[in-house]
């Protein structure tokens, strides 16, 4: 069984946020050369516009996948690999319609669910017409450019398993199960609408999204359960310190920051 310790996520798609400012803002500049060479500085777009442009399109694999009844797995795979595509890609060099259906068809394939790119394509919501259909003959002609821009490593691990385990121990040493019982539900409610579409899967393990998902569930419904014991179990497990846990809980609620957006990461 594979381990994210040995697994190319880690190799591969770690890194710290001075890097992924850096690669957001080298693909900008590559993108706003491009336009400006062909004399099309009206169609550049603003960092805020392509942060706006990518929450969106993550949002609707998302729906995508839930509006077909697709495995929740497959969206967080997906996502995936829209973030991976794009870390060193400017939405203003592709298509994101494309992009979007191509993570999908390529998450369905990797977590082993039949989906035809034709049948995808079709089904697909439209979102009321604002994204825009691409027939199946554009997914299939891009499909070995798509796993080529992601270096051909597909592996992804996301925090689920680990989420539980939390939740597990949480409950087993909680006096007030009720109340566990309710943190629980709130972060698996964040990590599938919130968590996923931040920057966390570069910065961190599993394991540590988890954790700083479920201290943010605790903290939005107010709840003062003594979580010290732990926190600390799995901090010392998987390295770091306290200190970690206020970044992680900041971090679990921000998409695409701005620092990394605009190449500023501090």
């Amino acid at each position: 069984m594979s381990c994210y310790a040995t697994s190319s996520q880690r190799s591969v798609w770690s890194f710290s946020k001075d890097e992924i400012a850096q690669r957001r803002k080298a693909s900008r500049n590559r993108a706003l050369t491009r336009i400006n060479a062909k004399g099309l500085e009206n169609d550049a777009l603003s960092v805020e516009q392509e942060r706006t442009l990518l929450c969106y399109y993550e949002r609707r694999i998302v729906n995508v996948v839930k509006g077909m009844k697709l495995p929740t797995k497959s969206a967080a795979t997906a996502v995936s690999y829209f973030k991976r595509f794009f870390l060193d890609r400017s939405i203003m060099d592709f298509n994101p319609s494309v992009v979007t259906l191509s993570a999908i068809y390529a998450a369905l394939k990797v977590e082993e669910t039949v989906v035809e790119a034709q049948v995808l394509c079709e089904q697909a919501p439209t979102d009321g017409g604002v994204a825009e259909e691409i027939p199946a003959s554009v997914i299939l002609s891009v499909e070995l450019g798509f796993f080529e821009a992601l270096k051909f490593q597909l592996v992804c691990f996301h925090p689920y398993r680990s989420l539980e385990a939390l939740i597990k121990q949480l409950l087993d040493s909680a006096q007030d199960r009720d109340r566990a019982a309710e943190i629980g539900k709130v972060a698996r409610e964040i990590i599938t609408t919130t968590a996923i579409h931040t920057d966390l899967q570069f910065l961190y393990p599993p394991a540590k999204i988890a954790l700083g998902t479920l201290k943010d569930a605790a903290l939005r419904i107010k709840e003062s359960l003594d979580m010290t014991g732990l926190l600390k179990l799995i901090l010392e497990k998987e390295g770091g310190g306290t200190e970690l846990l206020s970044q992680l809980e900041s971090e679990v609620r921000t998409p695409y920051p701005e620092t990394t957006m605009s190449g500023k990461s501090r």
